[in-house]
C-alpha cells in the first residue's frame, strides 16, 4: 500500500489523462469533486484498468490517494478485484457510512502525521486475513510485476504447472484482468 498526499492548485480547471493501472487506486477527497470520464465523484476506488480515464477537476484538489495492490482488493474492501476492474466506484456506496465518515474524520485531523495514523488504523481494522489470495497467485503476480509485464503468460503458467486458461481464471478471481 502505497499513501501519497494528493494535492493540485491551479488557475482554471485542469484536464488530465490518467493512464491505465495495475494498481487500485483509493481517493479520499477533502475537496471539491473530480469529473472521471464524465461522472462526478469525490472519495473513489478506481479499479484495475486497460484503458486510459479522462480527469478533470476545477483547480484545486485534496486529499490522501492510496495505490493498493490488487490483490489487497478483497481483503481491505472487501469486494472480488473483478467488481471494480475497469470502474470507478464511490466509496460510501463501496464500504458504506464507515467510509464517509472516514473522509471526514480525516479531512478534520490536525495535519498529515495524524491522518495517516487514522489511515493505517482504518485500513488495519478493515484488514480480512483469512481473504488473502493464495500464495501462487501471489507469486505470479509479484514475477509479472517485477518483470514490468514482460514474462510471457504461457511461460509463467508452465513454471507454475497451469495452462494458459487456468492462469487466467485464477488471476481474473484474484486480480481482476485474465
Amino acid at each position: 500500500v502505497d499513501l501519497l498526499e494528493r494535492r493540485a492548485i491551479r488557475i482554471g480547471p485542469l484536464r488530465r489523462r490518467e493512464v491505465a493501472s495495475s494498481d487500485v487506486t483509493l481517493i479520499l477527497s477533502f475537496g471539491p469533486a473530480l469529473e472521471i470520464d464524465g461522472a462526478r465523484f469525490r472519495s473513489f476506488v478506481a479499479g484495475v484498468d486497460e484503458r486510459y480515464t479522462d480527469t478533470e477537476h476545477a483547480g484545486h484538489q485534496r486529499g490522501i490517494e492510496v495505490k493498493l495492490s490488487p490483490l489487497a482488493v478483497r481483503p481491505l474492501l472487501g469486494v472480488a478485484p473483478a467488481e471494480l476492474t475497469g470502474r470507478v466506484v464511490d466509496v460510501e456506496s463501496l464500504l458504506g457510512r464507515p467510509g464517509a465518515e472516514l473522509c471526514e474524520r480525516l479531512a478534520e485531523a490536525p495535519g498529515w502525521d495524524a491522518r495517516f495514523a487514522l489511515l493505517d488504523r482504518a485500513l488495519a481494522r478493515r484488514l480480512a486475513p483469512d481473504t488473502r489470495p493464495p500464495g501462487d497467485v501471489v507469486h505470479a503476480w509479484n514475477r509479472l510485476r517485477a518483470a514490468d509485464g514482460g514474462i510471457p503468460v504461457a511461460a509463467l503458467a508452465h513454471e507454475l504447472g497451469w495452462s494458459r486458461r487456468h492462469f487466467g481464471a485464477r488471476f481474473l478471481e484474484h486480480v481482476g484482468l485474465a
